[in-house]
């Protein structure tokens, strides 16, 4: 069975008769988690610093037109675009992730391997999280486009942007969340992980994949819903590293009613309450 990553950085098992559990692959996850997303949250910071825009600067870059149309150009804002995604994903699911792969780091170190085997794991991992920020780049683009055809209506907007929300809400009770959450929780590898750099890596390959079908619903209504400036990009990082450090369903699902009733106020104060009262009145 499984143990809680917590309880094995307190009690790391012994492996292989006895052999004493080393602290080098654990203090290289903590060092690798650390300042991997210093870095993250620093690309950010800079972004914002450079654009002058404060806090709503790398949002600002992200939202703004690609021009996508064959030139160098746009070729080079998708890839500021990207990067910019690539910063925002390491920055807050990094620590999200850090409980399990520090529980995975202590498992190596009890069995006596290699301390680089935990930071191959979080480069699988976030190569992982890289190529899902190039979709939401592209994602981003795409909307970018279709929107520089189409009128659209601000109350359309603030409609389609509520039911975004309130759709990543209700995820939040599902069963295939609530089976994602408990695959993300759990050290990855189990009780007897790779100790290699290859096993490692693709260990980490294995598990960024999984954890993108957990957190997915969520991070395409922060594209639709518009909410990626550097405050809401904060307040998803704690929520999600919430629910992957907590225990039981109790922090998805308080997440999920929260972004239902955000959601519904969202559509609802498009439109007015009088308007939707007056609807279901008649």
């Amino acid at each position: 069975m499984f143990t809680d990553p917590v309880a094995a950085l307190r009690t790391p098992a012994r492996i292989g008769g006895g052999a004493s559990p080393s602290a080098a692959p654990v203090i290289a996850a903590v060092a690798s988690i650390v300042l991997l997303t210093t870095a993250g949250w620093a690309a950010l910071l800079f972004e914002a610093s450079r654009a002058g825009g404060g806090g709503d600067a790398p949002w600002t870059a992200l939202c703004t037109a690609t021009g996508l149309v064959g030139t160098d150009a746009g070729l080079a804002v998708f890839a500021t675009k990207a990067g910019l995604w690539i910063a925002m994903t390491t920055a807050m699911m990094l620590p999200a992730a850090s409980a399990a792969a520090i529980g995975h780091a202590a498992r190596i170190g009890a069995g006596g391997r290699g301390a680089l085997a935990s930071p191959a794991l979080l480069v699988g991992y976030l190569l992982v999280w890289s190529a899902a920020a190039f979709g939401l780049a592209g994602l981003q683009a795409g909307l970018d486009l279709l929107l520089d055809q189409a009128v659209l209506p601000e109350r359309a907007a603030a409609v389609i942007a509520g039911t975004a929300v309130g759709f990543a809400g209700l995820h939040q009770f599902s069963a295939s969340k609530a089976r994602r959450l408990a695959f993300c929780r759990l050290p990855p590898g189990g009780d007897s992980p790779r100790g290699d750099l290859k096993g490692s890596f693709l260990l980490g390959l294995r598990y960024g994949a999984g954890c993108i079908g957990c957190c997915a619903p969520m991070m395409a209504m922060m594209v639709l819903a518009g909410a990626m400036n550097l405050v809401w990009t904060t307040i998803f990082a704690a929520l999600m590293t919430w629910e992957r450090l907590s225990d039981g369903s109790f922090a998805p699902r308080a997440i999920g009613a929260l972004l239902v009733a955000a959601g519904f106020a969202l559509a609802v104060s498009s439109v007015g309450p009088a308007a939707v009262a007056s609807h279901f009145l008649r």
